[in-house]
């Protein structure tokens, strides 16, 4: 069975990447405000970035008072998790997402969440409990319509409230359109604490660490 669903070989006759699409991100906003909040008390708080390391986001976060680490999960996984056992995955997941020395005040997961299959988000999940502080956030856009993009997009921060998000080719997958019960249950060290509906076909989900 293939626990973790990844698509990096394009579709015969794929077309170029769509332009980039901008949107104004409620879940982002509200998530910094808390991150520099933390700075504002004395303190490093440290974000966990899980996208790609992207330019425009390492300048926006150099300006801020926190610690940044980024790990590309979705490409740092080895090619046999495709396949994995949970336990083996466990531990492709330990190797590629070190324990950060101290808890992550903020992970930035983007649209991860829609390329693990249920029982590899909650592997996932339990991951994400051991690298974010109690009381920590996490967040996650998770696909509402019927198909996605094959890869996660790459999540490039223009301001504090507005993200533009760019699609590797044009390829689709079907989308997982996990509900927040399916989430809550894969993820039990978290609670979602809000979410917002975009237009793009996304809704962006906030998911506070268990204390």
């Amino acid at each position: 069975m293939s626990w973790f669903k990844r698509n990096d070989s394009p579709a015969a006759g794929a077309q170029p990447a769509a332009l980039p699409v901008r949107h104004h991100s409620l879940a982002f906003e509200t998530a910094l405000r808390e991150l520099e909040r933390e700075a504002a008390s004395g303190s490093r708080p440290l974000l966990l970035d899980l996208g790609p390391a992207l330019g425009p986001n390492v300048e926006f976060f150099s300006e801020r008072a926190c610690r940044l680490q980024i790990v590309d999960l979705y490409r740092s996984l080895p090619d046999q998790a495709l396949a994995a056992e949970p336990e083996q995955l466990a531990l492709d997941l330990a190797s590629a997402l070190p324990t950060p020395t101290v808890g992550a005040t903020l992970v930035l997961a983007w649209d991860l969440f829609n390329y693990f299959r249920l029982e590899a988000l909650a592997a996932l999940g339990l991951r994400l409990a051991e690298c974010t502080a109690p009381g920590g956030i996490v967040l996650a856009l998770v696909a509402t319509h019927k198909d996605m993009p094959a890869r996660p997009q790459r999540y490039r921060i223009l301001d504090p409230k507005t993200l533009e998000t760019t699609v590797d080719g044009a390829s689709t997958a079907a989308a997982p359109r996990y509900r927040q019960p399916e989430l809550e249950r894969a993820l039990p060290a978290f609670r979602v604490e809000t979410t917002y509906l975009l237009r793009a076909g996304m809704q962006e989900y906030l998911l506070r660490r268990r204390k």
